[in-house]
């Protein structure tokens, strides 16, 4: 239950000199904290609840069988700098294209946050540099400050394709480099829909991956396009009053194949980031609600699952994910995974060992503990 679970409780401090500003030189290089999985499994037979290693020595703690669940969603250039007709700077971030008809318009229309000195009237007009491209402000949200849906006679997603740079988090405190627009996407993206990076993903390499294959280790792949439903924080008091923004995901059948095949077996299935599971966990919660069915299927949908203490997992035993920022969904995620104390412990082992946290930090590997099943 988590009807008086205050969001204070995912509140911790962290020292800034452990807040990973750019990514190591390999992505493998990070390093790895590991909840014990024979202790997990033997319910504390074992001395270690924490293990330490490398991300590149993942395969050693993982078994044949096992199946990696990947999001191959690829990061928009979702970050736009115009200029009003005053000349005033505003900074858009791209959030989800809209449909004509929901607004009867002609033109291409999009969600989109905005930056500005001062809030911005219907019809204004913010000019895209010197391209003679621009875009024009048709509304704003009633029930969130700085969200608009604005206006083009050009595809709006390419727009920012075209003259948009990558949108690192607000707390990666420096401009875009070069290196970030191959660092902020993972080597197996694909599908264009992300505006932030599934960043579980970016620790590996293509190296790593054939390593896991020939370790046995199986693999698939989902997608869930990042959002605001994922980064948008927690502002409410009470967890249970947050509401999560809805997010794009597909199940390809060969995933829903291979989740019913290592289920089959018996075989640990493991998210690589917090969309790979919710992305799955929303198809397999829709096949039990609409089919009365435990057998996951294949499709796309949308989903504003918030995963909270409480929540019954129906595929997942293990995780791959960063460390996060406190008072964030993705905080409670890991909570409601591992249940307490371990989320706690966890995080202060990370602090305690100085490991390097959120998107271009280090990673931990998480089992659920026994009885959780």
């Amino acid at each position: 239950m988590t009807v008086n679970v205050t969001i204070d409780d995912y509140d911790y401090y962290l020292p800034e000199n452990l807040i990973a500003f750019y990514p190591k030189r390999e992505r493998t290089d990070s390093r790895l904290l590991i909840s014990n999985r024979d202790f997990m499994e033997k319910a504390g037979n074992q001395d270690q609840i924490f293990l330490e290693d490398k991300f590149i020595n993942l395969p050693a703690h993982l078994k044949k069988g096992d199946l990696l669940i990947f999001n191959d969603s690829k990061v928009i250039n979702a970050r736009l700098n115009c200029f009003k007709t005053t000349g005033g700077k505003v900074e858009l971030l791209f959030l989800r294209e809209e449909k004509q008809r929901h607004y009867n318009s002609s033109r291409y229309l999009a969600s989109v946050l905005i930056k500005s000195n001062r809030k911005l009237s219907k019809k204004t007009h913010l000019k895209i540099g010197t391209t003679g491209f621009s875009l024009t402000v048709e509304k704003e949200s009633f029930n969130q400050k700085g969200k608009y849906v604005v206006s083009s006679e050009k595809p709006i997603l390419k727009l920012f394709q075209e003259f948009g740079e990558i949108p690192l988090p607000p707390y990666i405190k420096r401009r875009v480099e070069l290196s970030d627009i191959k660092r902020y996407q993972t080597v197996y993206s694909k599908a264009l829909g992300s505006v932030a990076a599934p960043t579980a993903g970016l620790h590996f390499d293509e190296k790593l991956l054939q390593r896991l294959k020939e370790a046995g280790v199986e693999t698939a792949f989902v997608t869930l396009h990042v959002g605001e439903g994922t980064f948008k924080p927690i502002k409410t008091k009470l967890i249970s009053e947050h509401v999560m923004h809805d997010e794009n995901y597909e199940i390809p059948p060969s995933a829903a194949q291979k989740i019913a095949e290592a289920k089959r077996k018996k075989n640990k299935i493991i998210a690589v980031g917090t969309t790979s599971l919710r992305a799955v966990e929303s198809a397999a919660k829709r096949s039990f609600n609409e089919n009365n069915s435990t057998i996951l299927q294949s499709g796309s949908g949308s989903t504003n699952l918030f995963i909270k203490p409480g929540f019954a997992f129906r595929v997942f035993d293990g995780l791959i994910t960063n460390f996060h920022l406190p008072r964030s969904t993705l905080l409670v995620l890991v909570s409601a995974f591992t249940g307490e104390p371990l989320c706690t412990q966890i995080y202060e082992e990370a602090i305690k060992k100085e490991f390097r946290f959120f998107s271009y930090g280090d990673a931990m590997l998480i089992f659920r503990p026994p009885g959780s099943y």
